[in-house]
C-alpha cells in the first residue's frame, strides 16, 4: 500500500475532521462541484535512504512532504479544518498501511484567499518519516 493510500483513511475515519468535512476527503484534488469545507493532499516529495536484501526487496526509510489543503468558504472554517487536521497528524505513530511509522511533524503551514471563486485555504505540508517497502514485480 503506497503512503496516500494508506493516509487516506487516518484523515477520513478522525473524528475531528469527520465532524467538519463529512467524507469529503481526496487525493490529489477536489473534484469538480464538491461541497466546501473539503481537504485534497497530495505527496509533494519523497527522500528514501536505502538498504538492500538478497531477497530481491528494496526497504528503505522514507521522508515524505504531503501537503494538505483545508478549502473552506469562510476563514473560519478553514482554520478550524487546519486546526483538526494538525491534531490528528501532529505527532500521530504506529504505523501507516501496515508500515513502521517514525514520525508525523507539521512543517509549514500558512493561508491563502482565492479571489476568483472566494474561498479560503489553509495550506498544510507534513513531513512523513516511514518504512516503504519495495517489492520486485515477477
Amino acid at each position: 500500500m503506497g503512503l496516500k493510500e494508506a493516509l487516506y483513511p487516518v484523515l477520513l475515519n478522525d473524528p475531528g475532521i469527520a465532524a467538519i468535512v463529512d467524507t469529503r476527503v481526496y487525493p490529489a484534488r477536489i473534484p469538480e462541484g464538491a461541497d466546501l469545507p473539503a481537504i485534497p493532499f497530495t505527496r509533494i516529495s519523497t527522500r528514501r535512504q536505502y538498504t538492500y536484501d538478497p531477497y530481491e526487496t528494496t526497504d528503505a526509510w522514507a521522508t515524505a512532504r504531503v501537503q494538505i489543503n483545508c478549502w473552506a468558504k469562510t476563514e473560519q472554517k478553514a482554520d478550524e479544518l487546519g486546526e483538526a487536521v494538525l491534531l490528528c497528524l501532529s505527532g500521530y505513530g504506529s504505523t501507516i498501511g501496515g508500515e513502521p511509522l517514525g514520525s508525523v511533524m507539521a512543517d509549514n503551514d500558512f493561508d491563502a484567499y482565492d479571489s476568483d471563486v472566494e474561498i479560503y485555504r489553509r495550506i498544510m505540508d507534513f513531513m512523513i518519516s516511514y518504512e516503504d517497502s519495495i517489492q520486485a514485480s515477477s
